[in-house]
């Protein structure tokens, strides 16, 4: 996979079972563990589009962590 200059990389902390079911997975379908955790993260993503939108994001915008 090719990077780009506006991708973001973080790093999580999982428990080790969860890995290794993680991982279980990826070798079931020929891939990596990082390509199971962005389809993961695009799922939940697809899952909440509702949150997602504008106008819900501005009416709730209080709940952000402010850093």
């Amino acid at each position: 996979m090719k990077h780009l200059e506006h991708d973001k990389i973080f790093s999580l902390r999982v428990p080790t079972t969860v890995y290794e079911n993680i991982k279980w997975i990826a070798e079931q379908k020929y891939t990596d563990v990082s390509s199971v955790v962005r389809n993961g993260i695009r799922k939940e993503l697809a899952d909440n589009l509702e949150l997602l939108d504008p106008d819900y994001m501005r009416k709730h915008q209080h709940h952000r962590i402010a850093y």
